[in-house]
C-alpha cells in the first residue's frame, strides 16, 4: 500500500480523469481525502495498492503529465524516514 499527494487544478471533469488514470494504471483506491480548492488547486490525499507488480514511480510520471496535475509526491513511509539521513549529511559511500 502507498500514499500519493496530488495537488490537482480545480477544473471540470479533472478529478474524473485522474481517478480513472489510476485504476487504468492498474491501482485499486483504498481511500481518497480531497480538500476544498484554494486559488483553484485542491489537494488530494490517497492511499493506494496495485495489482500484480506495478510501479509507483511510472504511475507518478504518467499522472505528473496530466494536464490538470499540478503536483505529484509520495512520502516517504515512516519506517524509511526514521533511518533517512539529514539533509547535509555526508553519504556513508566512499569517494572512488
Amino acid at each position: 500500500m502507498h500514499n500519493i499527494r496530488i495537488q490537482l487544478a480545480e477544473r471540470e471533469g479533472a478529478l474524473v480523469r485522474l481517478l480513472s488514470n489510476i485504476e487504468r494504471r492498474g491501482f485499486i483506491i483504498e481511500s481518497l481525502d480531497k480538500t476544498a480548492a484554494q486559488d483553484g488547486v485542491t489537494d488530494i490525499a490517497a492511499r493506494i495498492t496495485p495489482r500484480g507488480e506495478r510501479s509507483l514511480d511510472v504511475l507518478t510520471r504518467q499522472l505528473s503529465r496530466l494536464f490538470d496535475v499540478m503536483d505529484v509526491h509520495t512520502p516517504m513511509p515512516a519506517h524509511m524516514a526514521s533511518h533517512a539521513m539529514p539533509p547535509g549529511e555526508p553519504s556513508c559511500r566512499q569517494p572512488q
